[in-house]
Order: structure tokens, then sequence, then C-alpha cells
């Protein structure tokens, strides 16, 4: 069962723990988003199709406007994503 999830245009912290074959995805509507694999591993991907397995302390960002799935490899695996405010 896929979770779909909408980061709002002011500053946002989300944490997930991501377990099996639960798939997540996030929605960089308004805002750059960055995700970060806290624990475990993570298979991410975004609009432009590119596949990337995240560990443990890695990081990537996602421009505004791409929706951004998740899922854990190998169990579970805790992820963070932040949306950044940038100044008009």
């Amino acid at each position: 069962m896929a979770k779909s999830l909408k980061a709002s245009s002011a500053q946002e912290r989300l944490r997930l723990r991501l377990e099996g074959p639960e798939v997540v995805s996030l929605d960089a509507a308004e805002q750059p988003l960055l995700v970060r694999c806290e624990s475990g591993i993570a298979w991410v991907t975004g609009d432009d199709g590119a596949d990337v397995v995240l560990r443990a302390g890695e990081e990537r960002g996602f421009g505004r406007g791409q929706r951004v799935v998740l899922q854990a490899l190998r169990g579970p695996a805790v992820v963070s994503s932040v949306t950044f405010h940038r100044p008009c």
C-alpha cells in the first residue's frame, strides 16, 4: 500500500520508518526537498527517473515540483526529509 504525503511551503521536517514492501510518496510541490537516510538502506526515485540507493548518512536533494518515492531495502529504514523555504 502506498502512502502519499505533501510538503507545505514552510520549512517542514518529516521522519519516516519504512518497512517491507511499503512505498511512500512525497510531493515537493512548492519547495525543494532533501531526503536523508538515517538508518538502514532506502531506495529513492524522483520524477527525473533516477533510481538512487541511500545508506545511513547519505542524502539526495530534489527540485520543487517533483514527486519522490521511497522504499526500504533489506529490512527497515528510517528516512527524514526537509523542505526548504527560499526567500523571494
